[in-house]
């Protein structure tokens, strides 16, 4: 089944109210970013009461209308492919593979469909080098 019709199924009831920061269909305006803390929060409270939610396919879905409504996808939100879990800074990425993601991940990128992504060799990434990402990536998954 593709990914598109996965998220038809899955999202029926909220797509037109939730998916698209910006797009303001009824009262409901949320990002899938703020919905995955609101689940969080609501999970905590009761893990039955969302326990029928596939949260893996926020990702594919904010992204897939994100380009079926031509509207750039935000680069602060989780669920940009790109931005959403990239780690880059030099004391930063130094300290994330040193002390793991749950440091400075709220939650892992699965949960929602997405991926982890270590930058190296910009000017900011410092002496992090492929072989200490390689050892992150096989210690704790991209």
């Amino acid at each position: 089944m593709s990914q598109e019709k996965q998220i038809s199924q899955n999202f029926k009831g909220i797509i037109d109210t939730t998916l698209r920061e910006g797009l303001q269909f009824s009262q409901a305006n949320f990002t899938m970013d703020e919905m995955k803390r609101i689940f969080d929060y609501l999970s905590r409270i009761d893990p039955e009461l969302i326990s029928h939610y596939n949260l893996s396919l926020l990702t594919v879905a904010e992204n897939y209308v994100s380009k079926v409504c031509n509207i750039e996808m935000p680069i602060n939100l989780v669920t940009n492919r790109v931005n959403g879990f990239a780690h880059k800074a030099g004391v930063h990425l130094d300290a994330l593979i040193k002390f793991g993601p749950e440091k400075y991940e709220s939650f892992s990128p699965r949960l929602i469909g997405n991926n982890r992504n270590l930058v190296i060799n910009s000017t900011v990434s410092g002496k992090t080098s492929y072989s200490d990402v390689k050892r992150f990536n096989k210690k704790y998954g991209s």
